[in-house]
């Protein structure tokens, strides 16, 4: 299985959308990538989460919601998407809620061979750090906000 995760700015626009597709698509024919984890927090996750759930219904692909807290039922959005894809990184409960985003970002990076990400800026604390941190460990990254 080949694993692709996802790091974005939450403010990341809806006009991305089709080359986040595109790119996606190319990942599943070309490379043989099968399993997509997302995060849950921001625009940009949201429309990740969007794509990756109209794409399954053409590929064989297996997508994770990967959540930092345990989901509040009375918050979780039924209709959005199939909770079924919701995932609980392992020893999350033993982690500080202040570190939880930490926590899930590395559980992401420990298994994925690709990044997709929509950087806008190299610094800060948020997506820009886990995609420095993936490229630390040799993983490939496209920014989306390339040329």
């Amino acid at each position: 299985m080949k694993t692709c995760i996802f790091f974005g700015h939450r403010d990341c626009p809806d006009t991305i959308r089709p080359k986040l597709k595109n790119t996606i698509e190319l990942l599943i024919s070309e490379n043989g990538f099968n399993v997509f984890l997302v995060g849950n927090h921001g625009n940009f996750d949201r429309i990740v989460r969007e794509v990756l759930k109209e794409l399954e219904t053409t590929y064989n692909i297996h997508y994770e919601i990967i959540l930092n807290t345990l989901p509040n039922p009375k918050k979780l959005d039924y209709t959005e998407y199939d909770t079924a894809h919701y995932t609980l990184p392992e020893n999350l409960e033993l982690t500080p809620p202040k570190y939880s985003i930490d926590f899930r970002n590395k559980y992401m990076i420990n298994r994925a061979q690709y990044v997709i990400s929509y950087i806008t800026h190299n610094f800060g604390t948020g997506a820009a750090k886990y995609v420095q941190l993936a490229k630390k460990k040799d993983i490939p990254v496209i920014n989306l906000t390339d040329e």
